[in-house]
């Protein structure tokens, strides 16, 4: 007789014992053995079997196995072995084989759900345990066990059976494993274990559950720290930011000793390591919007996550930083990498955008009343696909019409909505608001760091010798401290600046709201906006006003007022960002496509209020010009003759980007209204708000003087305000020169005056008063005299940008003609003549102050610029005489 385990003796059996028929019940009493080890000699499990597919030594260790789960597992195993060496084989017969296989891996699936859910069949093992341990041990590392576990979820699936907590207790200990990691400590089983849940709609379930835990959930809604307090939260969260400011950096230690080549390599790690971690995020929320029944799961997700995070945004969040708000607020990691996927998942449908040069576009899709989809809805009554996240709360670029005044058409209290929306527009305005509340508002902190910073080192070395031991090594600790934070917040955000789908989004966001800016209020259709772009395509699918109260699209009527503010914040910050912190990659600005898009979004909206009413947003847009124009923030350079480390490459760049674009006639009118604007009635600009919007503008203007066509276009503007000088509405370049001269005006005395001040500080700080003072009050005098040094150095600079800026204008005929008209000569006459007195007559000695480069005080510039005005104004016959 042949030997028990032999095949042989296996395969002769008569169907009426063992046939594919009798499988299921065969394979269930196996289970059923409590001791099937006892069944079989040892010495017989080790036999060797001839003429069969499986010619392998028989491994026959899974005969001993008494463990239900276990076992049903190896047999999974080895029907996948047998798979891969039926279709690795050209012998055709052999492929009747798989319906067998197929038919054991249909039972074994079946029992393994029944073993699962109904554990008392085999009270002598604990099942549960069972499964706890290979969720632990082969989850995403066996590509058989999850195949196996893949088939037992769908059968769950079909039948509507819960799953066990065993899941559920998995993922809270891939989420405590995950707490706290940064980018060199992260176990990327956890990451592989993640990615798997999110392809089953049930485990998909237990991955997006959020639970409110005691003190962080007020009202109906959890507050945004616990969408964190997730496995899925804790993967979004790592980052090279430090979690927790009581531990040190994980990155750029020694702050003070690294070099320059340091420093990059670092950044480039973080890179590869971030791309890496965003990537593995991006897969898993990808999978789980393709899984069957998730895609809303995952939507309504996203919809609270950010809602419950808008304060983020918020002012005082900003200012506290996030040890303060870290138990109300997901951190600045988790909403940076949010916003990273997001903006991947949108770049389907906004590359087309950059790539194709063609009207239609996937972005014009997007819906503009999505924003408003719930705001007088109750939650039951919302349209499909509708997951607003309180956007309607926040500022919109123009107010909406008030529907209780019979002036205003009452068509914009409450937009058209549609019939359902498209994941097109959920995902637009989704990444849009994570970018948002993770990279504006980081980019905030890192403002403020780089503030406290300077401020360190400048109160560092005030102080000088006169600081003891402790005291300085304290001030070094906690100035290498600031400056490892500040890097890790530099590296976060040049990361995301630089990412090509986020940049894509920005573009596309540019078009996008240029394109509905000119289309009045109706039921959206995008074939029919598409339809209207096509027909506008001599003037780059651009209606500019001719003044900012002649918009084609009244506001009663527009979709603007529909649109969160926070989309043109995104573009003015994100889009150039990287040019201001990272110099020495200048890939951005070479962009053209991108650019291009960037370029027709500022000419249409920064000069017109009534497409933008917040004037701050209006101003940032020409800094963001600056840059887009220059390559860096010349602006904030105190020599007036700085240029720009491309100054090389600008002609063939401006001639792409400027001189060949449509709407380049409309520039400098923008850049002006701009300026003219954030000065009139009404605009809520701060005095020195103002002052420090301006400082661009001027940078901007004279790039683009050196423009023939755009100088030609100011030159216009000055031959229309000379012929509308009496005019009740006074010309836009009237307006301007008048606020040119009003601004040198002011800023040429502001500054004298605290020369004068720090003159009175230091001869008090000389003479010994000072030291009769308690050691507070010196710190008070020694801080007001740091502060008015401050504000010295402001107006000094923006003094001299502005009177070169008059220097520029009047070198052409046209302008000097119209700074000599009789209604503006004896100004312009006086304030020269004031300013030359002050700065060259008895009164100099005044201003004599101690290390005048300190303060970027510059008598000699200031006079020389004063004397090219009186040379150039000289050959008008007006000037003379009122000089």
């Amino acid at each position: 007789n042949p030997p028990i385990n032999s095949r042989h003796h296996c395969v002769s059996l008569s169907d009426s014992i063992l046939s594919t028929e009798s499988l299921d019940m065969a394979l269930f009493e196996r289970l059923l053995l409590p001791e099937p080890y006892n069944i079989l000699p040892p010495a017989q499990l080790m036999q060797h079997t001839e003429n069969w597919c499986y010619t392998n030594t028989v491994d026959a260790s899974h005969l001993h196995e008494s463990r239900v789960l276990y076992y049903l597992c190896d047999v999974y195993n080895r029907c996948a072995d047998v798979r891969k060496i039926v279709r690795a084989s050209k012998r055709k017969k052999l492929f009747a084989a798989l319906s067998v296989v197929q038919r054991v891996e249909s039972e074994v699936a079946v029992n393994f759900h029944t073993a699962v859910h109904s554990p008392e069949l085999y009270d002598s093992q604990d099942v549960l345990k069972q499964l706890k341990e290979m969720l632990s041990l082969s989850l995403g590392a066996s590509e058989t066990f999850d195949e196996l576990l893949k088939q037992y979820l769908k059968r769950a699936e079909q039948e509507e059976t819960d799953l066990p907590g065993v899941f559920a207790e998995e993922l809270s200990a891939i989420a405590q494993d995950l707490k706290g990691c940064d980018l060199l400590t992260v176990n990327w089983r956890n990451v592989e274990k993640l990615e798997f849940y999110a392809t089953s709609p049930l485990l998909t379930a237990l991955l997006l559950t959020v639970r409110s835990s005691v003190g962080l959930s007020t009202g109906p809604r959890p507050v945004g720290a616990v969408y964190q307090a997730t496995a899925l939260g804790h993967l979004l969260a790592v980052s090279c930011l430090r979690s927790n400011q009581h531990q040190p950096p994980a990155y750029f230690s020694n702050s003070t000793r690294l070099t320059k080549q340091d420093v990059n390599a670092t950044n480039a790690s973080i890179a590869t390591a971030t791309s890496m971690l965003t990537n593995r995020i991006y897969e898993i929320f990808y999978s789980m919007l393709s899984t069957n029944g998730s895609k809303q799961s995952v939507l309504a997700w996203l919809e609270g996550c950010l809602s419950s995070n808008l304060g983020r945004a918020g002012l005082w969040n900003v200012t506290a930083g996030p040890a303060a708000t870290g138990s109300h607020y997901v951190s600045d990691g988790f909403m940076l990498n949010l916003g990273t996927v997001l903006a991947r998942l949108a770049h389907k449908f906004t590359v087309s955008v950059v790539e194709d040069h063609s009207s239609q576009h996937s972005v014009m899709k997007v819906d503009p009343s999505y924003c408003f989809s719930g705001a007088e809805s109750a939650p039951e009554k919302l349209i499909p696909g509708s997951y607003p996240a309180k956007l309607s709360t926040l500022t919109m670029l123009i107010p909406r019409s008030d529907p209780t005044n019979p002036d205003e058409s009452n068509a914009g209290h409450i937009p058209p909505l549609p019939d359902k929306y498209t994941f097109v527009t959920a995902c637009f305005f989704f990444a849009n608001c994570a970018l948002h509340l993770g990279f504006n508002v980081l980019n905030q902190r890192r403002n403020h760091l780089e503030r406290e910073l300077n401020n360190m080192h400048r109160h560092t070395a005030s102080l000088g010798n006169s600081l003891d031991n402790n005291m300085r090594e304290i001030l070094k600790e906690r100035t290498a401290d600031l400056t490892s934070t500040y890097l890790c917040t530099r590296a976060a955000l040049l990361h995301q600046c630089s990412d090509v789908p986020v940049r894509h989004l920005m573009a596309a966001t540019a078009h996008w709201l240029v394109q509905i800016s000119q289309i009045r209020m109706c039921r959206w259709d995008s074939n029919g906006a598409t339809t209207l772009i096509r027909s506008q395509q001599d003037n780059c699918g651009v209606v500019i006003p001719e003044n900012t109260d002649d918009d084609p699209v009244p506001a009663a009527n527009s979709w603007l007022q529909f649109v969160p503010e926070f989309l043109v914040e995104n573009i003015a910050h994100l889009s150039v960002l990287s040019v201001i912190i990272n110099k020495e990659d200048n890939s951005a600005f070479f962009d053209l496509p991108i650019n291009r898009n960037l370029l027709t979004f500022i000419i249409s909206f920064m000069g017109s209020a009534g497409r933008i009413k917040n004037p701050h947003l209006r101003a940032e847009l020409a800094a963001t010009l600056e840059l887009l124009l220059l390559g860096e923030p010349l602006s904030s350079s105190p020599d007036l003759d700085k240029t720009s480390s491309l100054a090389t490459l600008l002609p063939g760049v401006w001639d792409e980007l400027i001189v060949k674009h449509p709407l380049a006639p409309h520039l400098p009118t923008a850049l002006i209204r701009v300026f003219v604007s954030i000065e009139m009635t009404g605009q809520s600009v701060n005095f020195e708000d103002k002052f420090k919007y301006r400082g661009p503008m001027y940078t901007v203007l004279k790039a683009l003087w050196s423009i023939p066509t755009e100088r030609d276009v100011v030159v216009q503007l000055s031959n229309e305000a000379l012929e509308n000088m009496e005019a009740t509405n006074p010309p836009l370049l009237l307006r301007f020169v008048n606020l040119l001269i009003n601004d040198n005006i002011f800023l040429l005395d502001e500054g004298l005056t605290y020369m004068t001040q720090i003159k009175d500080f230091q001869q008090e700080k000389d003479r010994g008063d000072w030291e009769s003072l308690t050691a507070s009050a010196r710190e008070a005098k020694e801080q007001n005299l740091q502060h008015t040094g401050m504000l010295a150095r402001f107006h000094n600079t923006l003094a001299r940008r502005t009177s070169d800026t008059l220097v520029m204008l009047t070198q052409q005929t046209e302008l000097s003609q119209l700074l000599c008209h009789p209604t503006l000569v004896e100004r312009v006459a006086a304030m020269l003549n004031f300013f030359l007195e002050h700065l060259v007559g008895p009164k100099q000695r005044n201003l004599k102050v101690r290390d005048t480069d300190e303060f970027e005080f510059r008598p000699g510039v200031l006079v020389t610029l004063i004397c090219h005005v009186y040379c150039n104004l000289v050959a008008q016959a007006s000037f003379p005489a009122a000089v």
